[in-house]
């Protein structure tokens, strides 16, 4: 069952490319849309009553996050400036931190 779950989140993290491609012809409002889809996922994980919801949260929460990257990354470019390295180095320790606090 664990291994469910793993390869589902693992099948639903992979869909980056053409989530963010889709992302990218889409406006801006998707952002905040993918990371609440992202957010509910993961806080809904260790609540769910039933094995197979347990499966769809995971790869509701993959999925968000797939659609997430492309389009913060395509944000932290805009608002970065010349600093866009910078802005990306922050973007990636933010997210990384977020995730290792919870």
């Amino acid at each position: 069952m664990l291994s469910m779950l793993l390869s589902t989140g693992v099948v639903s993290l992979h869909h980056t490319e053409p989530v963010g491609k889709r992302v990218d012809n889409t406006d801006s409002s998707f952002f905040g849309k993918a990371a609440v889809c992202a957010g509910l996922g993961v806080s809904l994980m260790g609540v769910v009553p039933a094995f197979w919801l347990g499966v769809l949260v995971v790869g509701m929460s993959g999925l968000g996050m797939a659609a997430f990257h492309p389009s913060g990354a395509r944000l932290i470019h805009h608002l970065a400036g010349d600093k866009k390295a910078t802005g990306m180095s922050l973007f990636a320790v933010g997210g990384q931190l977020g995730f290792a606090i919870g």
